[in-house]
């Protein structure tokens, strides 16, 4: 009868292996250092942005719609009118509904400068 025989070799660890995971560990920092850095230009980015919001075009200080206290009809009023708008601004409205809304808002500014 032939012997069979299952021969097990150990292997060791090439070094090149070692050095590879040394390589994906850099690649590894240098990806998260890359996207750390990314993240707190977006983020300066965007406190800069809300400086901006906070006053207009001519310096004024803004205060945001939502933070309004409504107390009475007109400030409700000029809220929803103030909400209106932003959306036109940002292109809600088709053209000839984005008119209408243009029309109705100078009805109230007309009324509120007699």
């Amino acid at each position: 009868m032939a012997e069979n025989s299952i021969k097990l070799e150990v292997i060791e660890e090439n070094p090149r292996e070692e050095s590879g995971a040394t390589e994906s560990e850099n690649i590894k920092k240098t990806i998260e250092a890359e996207v750390e850095k990314a993240l707190k230009e977006k983020v300066q980015e965007r406190q800069q942005q809300q400086q901006l919001e906070q006053t207009g075009p001519n310096g004024e200080k803004v205060i945001r719609l939502v933070d309004v206290p409504i107390n009475d009809q007109m400030t409700a009023l000029n809220v929803l009118i103030g909400f209106i708008q932003g959306a036109q601004q940002k292109g809600i409205f088709s053209f000839e509904e984005s008119h209408k809304i243009w029309e109705c808002i100078q009805q109230f500014k007309q009324g509120n400068s007699q």
